[in-house]
């Protein structure tokens, strides 16, 4: 789950913990989650690849490294997570057979989280901290403040560097830098200087654009059956080139690319 646009969807997922109050809390975290104990959850949202709790007079911020997820009903078998979160049943009424009104609480929701970072921020406003223009999923995303950014780096900065730079490309990760550079036939390891003008434009565009598609092909739950070029063996193009599998980049994350399509 470490890419912007999951979570977008695991904000989606835990809105019924919104205004709630935490009943209990579990996990192997050594963070003191015992704080969290009757706290009303104020706001969560994400920005790029941190998912964010707001309370009161602090937040909680998870980040999902590369193989963090989230689960919200029922654990994963088998895993010890890493947090839980139980919040207070909701309220709701029903009638009873006799015809009257009554109120019956909802089930009691819980959030399992595993194989995650926890850090409590001091905050009461850990929203400011963020500048939504760089978030790709965000309503606030801005092109011209990004291009302009992308524009500052040295000309020697390859292009799987540039997508990668979370100062920029917020929430892009391993899976959206791959498609998208296969999307525009570029190769990782390409100098940003050597693209033009135009090219870096639809660098940043199709970042954007193809983190949109990420979120929609996820919701259908058909992402990884739409994936065009990342863990592939041969160019699905069309010209039987056999895909390059190798680390590339300042982080050494596993590029896939093309040597004929992909220059």
């Amino acid at each position: 789950m470490p890419e912007g646009p999951s979570l977008v969807i695991a904000v989606e997922d835990l809105q019924p913990f919104a205004g709630r109050r935490i009943s209990a809390v579990t996990g192997n975290s050594r963070q003191p989650k015992e704080r969290l104990l009757g706290q009303v959850i104020r706001d969560i949202f994400s920005y790029g690849k941190y998912l964010n709790f707001q309370f009161d007079e602090f937040a909680l911020r998870i980040h999902f490294m590369l193989f963090g997820s989230l689960r919200v009903g029922e654990p994963r078998p088998g895993r010890d997570p890493r947090l839980t979160i139980t919040v207070e049943p909701e309220l709701y009424a029903a009638s009873t057979p006799s015809g009257d009104v009554r109120d019956y609480p909802s089930p009691l929701p819980t959030a399992y989280f595993y194989a995650c970072s926890v850090q409590f921020i001091e905050d009461p406003d850990i929203r400011s901290q963020y500048d939504f223009r760089t978030d790709i999923m965000s309503p606030q995303w801005n092109r011209t403040h990004v291009m302009k950014l992308v524009r500052a780096l040295p000309p020697e900065t390859t292009v799987d560097d540039v997508l990668m730079n979370q100062r920029i490309f917020t929430g892009v990760g391993n899976i959206i830098k791959n498609e998208v550079l296969w999307r525009l036939k570029m190769a990782p390891t390409t100098p940003l200087g050597n693209l033009t003008a135009r090219q870096i434009g639809r660098l940043v565009s199709d970042a954007r654009a193809y983190s949109q598609r990420f979120y929609e092909l996820k919701k259908q739950f058909i992402l990884r059956k739409n994936y065009q070029i990342y863990r592939k063996g041969t160019c699905p193009r069309g010209c039987e080139s056999k895909i390059i599998h190798r680390k590339t980049g300042r982080g050494e994350r596993m590029s896939h690319w093309c040597p004929v399509c992909q220059q």
